[in-house]
């Protein structure tokens, strides 16, 4: 078998031939990246990428927040005082709260064991509460401040 180095003992040491090797494919790869940089360049035109969509910012609501919302675009600012002052009494502002001698339990102090329409996340889902708080009030009382005037009078609503 032929020798590509030629006779015996000239072989190049194993260190040099690997460094040689990795700088030949070092060069050939740049060379590549080089090339495709340029096809890329030709191919799509700066004036021909879009350029990327603003983000987009979201505001994430507290509760109370998101309450206020909901309650000024039902019935106007000035309902929101009753909301609050409802919501304050019923459970601080605790969607978690718990009756411990009824099934009564978030914002609203909602009977479990009678309102069968909740949604099975509602009791971990503070806008949900608050949604069903401002349908229940409108349905029963028109009104947040009716609700209060009933509240006052009973101490339950």
């Amino acid at each position: 078998m032929n020798c590509p180095y030629g006779t015996r003992g000239t072989h190049p040491q194993p260190q040099a031939h690997n460094n040689q090797t990795r700088a030949t494919i070092e060069r050939i790869k740049n060379k590549h990246i080089l090339e495709l940089s340029i096809a890329l360049l030709f191919l799509f035109p700066k004036e021909a990428i879009a350029e990327p969509a603003p983000l987009e910012i979201i505001r994430v609501l507290s509760p109370q927040e998101y309450a206020k919302e909901k309650v000024i675009e039902k019935w106007g600012e000035a309902e929101w005082s009753s909301f609050d002052t409802i919501i304050i009494r019923e459970s601080n502002w605790n969607h978690l709260a718990a009756n411990p001698t009824s099934s009564a339990r978030g914002y609203c102090q909602t009977m479990m064991s009678l309102h069968k329409d909740v949604s099975a996340d509602f009791l971990t889902n503070p806008n949900e509460q608050i949604d069903w708080c401002v349908k229940y009030i409108a349905t029963r009382y028109q009104t947040p401040s009716k609700a209060l005037q009933f509240w006052n009078a009973n101490k339950w609503f």
